[in-house]
């Protein structure tokens, strides 16, 4: 796999990145999810990760212990090479997942740790108890959900997508229990908790139950949508459009104004539900809130509990016990990351990230002073304190002071304490305990308070390899509820911090004698962290578990660029593993992609693509091909990207009217096919497009919107230019298959779409001159070009609402020139999207007239033309003085009348549905979209939910995209075996 050119390379390496980013980003937001991290445990993969990792506390209880790392081999050579694709700093959960994902693409990685071990909070230690054996102990995660590899996987956990790609296991032993010891009383949570008989029934009661029951009703509609959009099609700019494309048909299903409650405060949901604020329901959520998020339910986001009520309460909810801990994870991603043959270098800090015009461009290591380059980028697992405030990069290469002071700003969460135990206990005393217990104290003094609320996690119960017959180990810890001012400046090897440690470490025995008597006593290895351990050996500043910021007051923001334009810094208000995870996307976005093997997953896949956009001069003699992540080669403002079409097409608007109050410029869509077994392209209605443009022209003046029509010179260089312009960019888009091989014998096509803009501007002498702008996009998945028609059967709404003024108050292009194809209706049918196309509707039909009067009239679909087939073997489409007459519709009404159809153009009115056999649109690209069902508005709530009847319906025996007497069949068969233009 290659590039044709150093230019083509820079420019390739784009998509896996985002899954990385979301392995962390969960993480560091909810400590659950991706990998599935649970509860404070998970929060230390936040706490942990960064350009240290957590060691063993080398507080030693006894002289007959000692203690050493227990993570993975890693890369066996010292001394790494001058350059790299990518750099990247810190070896936690996210660094290892961009470093496998990069890998897994054919990038060279170098990933630096300073620490001996990599996994950062996940990694493991070793204490060897003399006469005894050896106890193994997890630092940071404990409680995982979703990581099972005998287990379907969710779209909605990025570490699995990760692990699944790079294809290596976690062997894991499942478990649907864990235990309660509450003011209440001891209980043990199942996924019944709050359902008759539950623990909510046994506290509060019947009404305890009720309110439970209403909190699941309303959470219901907010976990379709979590689930909706995988995590790994997120994204935080406008590039979210591609790639969540393939998953919008599902988040469309959804009520819109549901889903914006997904980013308020978890607090409105109970309320909503009717759950009383002393209630024993409200109390447990706040403790499970804080658990995830360091914040009660007032302050955690609801998208985090719509993804953790499921984990918990789903009929059948299971949770997993990675065999050999948190490292074998760990283990499994450095796997990944060699056997592709990237690099993994321990106690190797990085002392600078090196910037230079404005671009990272490698990192100098501490220890040698040495310098690698990063050809690519530089990733940073930094916390967003360290980055931004240690030096590792020079506060000027920011060209913004307040941005980093923003994010210097950042509210900070408390820090931990935390007590490992090696204990006796025989192996019927271990099968009685649970593997996790959660604890509070008091629930009136609140769960956000010092010494009151405590995790446990003893994973012997379910994994017996950690330490010898007859004995278990545990890892019990305040969840970032201690203060560091208490520890500020003392001296780690004086009397006073050694009396400290002992003082604040006795809450944490105290609550593990309630749950195991005779702890103490049985104890043969205890070790003591304090916040200083956190602020030492993983470089945390003040030892916090990380960003406090609370729902509805503000967001995690996405990171930002900072610093250059190929080689990127990235910061953010979240934790490392955020940060590093995030620009695992971005630079696969940005340095391009390589096509992915048959073995990733479907959600990997369809994340792939590709996109160019073409510019010329002034003087048209030239062609620029951009990449649309390069943004700062346009001026683009930096939250934009503009892979898609239509984005691109909105942006070139508001961009022109910054200069000038003209709004709309032509422009046409083409559909390009590349064959992988003749290196052909196949390109539909180059001449009809090229005619649309000047037709589009020529529509505008005589409306009046031109008072003058460009010379017949500037049109025929124009022509040339468009022309040479697409031959440009399908000679890019040849280029960008060279990765792509066949995935069967039969997907031998990759489609590309060609967007074509003439951008009209006035001259000093008040002529007219045209500037061709141009772009190109593809997902580089092959398809096969069947003989009949693969497109699914979609619902469509008739774009009207009952009332004149309503009818009125909606855009629609029959009013305004409706044979001109401009990009500003791009942006004028937003609203006619906002409102109808919700629950699988695959477009929204233009309609005049009145459905009350009996007369409303169907024109055509938001981006296509519409046919219906009438009982009488007649083909009848809106005349074309009324709609914008598409390419795929002229074809059709040239061929019809061989395949015995009359073809009439005329009124479709919806009293006639009735008549109607077969429904179906035509685009440029998709060519012929079979149409199941026709919806008509009936009424708009208030809060804008339009409630709608059906009005038509398809008539089918199961076998519609096989039967041959279809319409939709014989033309699509006819369009693929008679389009001859190459």
């Amino acid at each position: 796999m290659g590039y044709a050119s150093s230019e083509d390379r820079k420019k390739g390496c784009r998509r896996m990145l985002w899954i990385g980013f979301f392995v962390s980003l969960i993480a560091s937001i909810t400590g659950f999810v991706p990998t599935s991290t649970w509860l404070r445990n998970s929060r230390t993969v936040r706490q942990y990760s960064g350009r240290s990792s957590f060691t063993s506390f080398a507080i030693r209880t006894e002289p007959t212990t000692t203690s050493e790392d227990v993570s993975p081999p890693q890369t066996a050579s010292s001394t790494p090479l001058d350059e790299y694709d990518v750099v990247i700093v810190g070896s936690g959960i996210g660094g290892l997942s961009c470093a496998a994902m990069l890998s897994k693409y054919g990038y060279s990685v170098a990933l630096f740790e300073s620490h001996y071990a990599p996994g950062g909070a996940a990694h493991g230690f070793k204490v060897r108890k003399k006469d005894i054996g050896d106890f193994y102990f997890d630092t940071g995660p404990s409680f995982f959900a979703g990581l099972n590899p005998d287990l379907p996987a969710k779209a909605s956990n990025p570490l699995r997508t990760v692990l699944d790609v790079i294809e290596e296991r976690v062997e894991c032993t499942k478990y649907t229990t864990f235990g309660l010891v509450l003011p209440e009383g001891e209980f043990v949570h199942t996924s019944r908790f709050g359902k008759p008989g539950g623990v909510v029934e046994q506290v509060d009661g019947r009404s305890g139950t009720d309110s439970w029951s209403r909190l699941m009703q309303n959470m219901e509609p907010l976990a379709k949508a979590v689930d909706a959009l995988p995590t790994v099609a997120l994204r935080g700019d406008l590039g979210t459009a591609l790639t969540a494309a393939p998953y919008l048909a599902n988040f469309a299903k959804l009520n819109p104004l549901e889903n914006l409650k997904l980013t308020k405060p978890f607090q409105n949901i109970l309320q909503r539900s009717g759950i009383d604020t002393t209630s024993f329901s409200q109390r447990w959520l706040d403790l499970l809130c804080f658990c995830l998020s360091g914040l009660p339910a007032d302050g955690t986001i609801t998208a985090e509990m719509a993804m953790m009520m499921g984990e918990f309460y789903d009929d059948g909810a299971v949770m997993d016990c990675p065999i050999g801990g948190s490292k074998a994870i760990v283990g499994a991603l450095v796997r990944g990351v060699e056997k592709q043959g990237g690099r993994i270098f321990l106690n190797s800090p990085v002392g600078e990230i090196m910037v230079e015009n404005g671009k990272a461009i490698g990192v100098r290591l501490a220890k040698s002073n040495r310098f690698v380059r990063a050809k690519q980028a530089v990733v940073s697992n930094l916390s967003v304190w360290d980055l931004y405030g240690s030096g590792i990069v020079d506060a000027s290469a920011f060209r913004d002071p307040s941005f980093v002071k923003e994010r210097m700003d950042t509210p900070l969460g408390k820090s931990f304490m935390h007590l490992h135990v090696g204990f006796r206990l025989t192996k019927e005393e271990l099968e009685k305990l649970q593997a996790h217990y959660m604890y509070i104290d008091d629930w009136t003094r609140g769960v956000e308070s010092e010494d009151n609320a405590v995790l446990l996690s003893i994973p012997s119960v379910h994994d017996k390899s950690l330490a010898p017959d007859g004995y278990g180990v545990l890892h019990i810890y305040t969840p970032a509820t201690e203060d560091f001012h208490r520890w500020e400046g003392l001296d780690r090897k004086s009397e006073e911090y050694k009396t400290l440690k002992e003082e604040r470490s006795q809450y944490l025995w105290k609550v593990l004698e309630k749950i195991i008597p005779y702890i103490k006593q049985r104890a043969v290895i205890s070790q003591v962290g304090t916040p200083l351990t956190h602020q030492r050996f993983l470089n945390r500043f003040r030892g916090s578990y990380g960003p406090a910021i609370r729902a509805g007051e503000s967001s995690f923001p996405f990171p930002v660029r900072c610093i250059g334009e190929i080689g990127k810094v990235l910061g953010s208000k979240l934790e490392t593993p955020f940060v590093c995870c995030f620009v695992a996307v971005r630079l696969l976005l940005r340095i391009g992609q390589r096509s992915p093997s048959r073995s990733d997953s479907a959600t990997c896949s369809s994340l792939l693509a590709w996109s160019r956009i073409a510019e010329t001069d002034s003087t048209a003699s030239t062609i620029h091909f951009l990449d649309p992540m390069d943004t700062d080669q346009m001026s683009i403002p930096r939250s934009s990207e503009l892979i898609s079409p239509r984005e691109w097409l909105e942006f070139c608007e508001v961009k022109k009217q910054k200069t000038t109050k003209a709004s709309g410029d032509p422009y046409t869509v083409l559909r390009c096919d590349f064959s992988l077994e003749s290196r052909e392209w196949r390109i539909w209605g180059m001449d009809f497009h090229l005619n649309r443009m000047k037709q589009s022209l020529h529509t505008l003046h005589d409306g009046g919107r031109m008072s003058i029509l460009p010379s017949q010179q500037v049109l025929d260089d124009s022509l040339v230019t468009t022309r040479r312009m697409i031959d440009g960019l399908l000679l890019e888009g040849e280029m960008a298959t060279k990765s792509v091989s066949t995935v069967s014998a039969k997907r031998t096509i990759i489609v590309f779409m060609v967007t074509v803009l003439w951008e009209l501007k006035r001259t000093i002498r008040n002529d007219l001159e045209i500037q061709v702008r141009g772009h190109a996009f593809s997902t580089l998945q092959a398809v096969t070009p069947g003989s009949h028609n693969q497109n699914d059967p979609v619902k469509v709404v008739l774009g009207y609402l009952p009332g004149s003024e309503a009818e009125q108050s909606l855009p629609n292009r029959h009013q305004h020139l409706p044979q001109a194809k401009l990009n500003s209706w791009c942006r004028e049918r937003r609203p006619l999207e906002t409102l109808f196309k919700r629950n699988d509707i695959g477009d929204v039909i233009l309609t005049r007239g009145s459905a009350e009067a009996g007369v409303l009239e169907l024109l055509e679909g938001l981006t296509s033309n519409l046919f219906v087939v009438c009982s009488d073997n007649v083909l009848r489409t809106t005349p074309s003085s009324f709609v914008l007459g598409g390419y795929v519709r002229q074809k059709i009404l040239d061929c019809a009348a061989i395949h015995g159809y009359r073809v009439e153009e005329g009124s479709l009115f919806l009293r006639d549905s009735s008549t109607w056999k077969e429904v179906f649109l035509t685009s440029s690209i998709r060519l012929i979209i079979p149409v199941n069902e026709i919806l008509v508005p009936i009424s708009v709530s208030t809060d804008g939910v339009v409630e709608t009847k059906s009005v038509w319906k398809a008539r089918s025996d199961g076998r519609s995209r096989e039967r041959e007497d279809l319409a939709t069949n014989k033309l699509y068969y006819h369009l693929q075996q008679n389009n001859s233009e190459q």
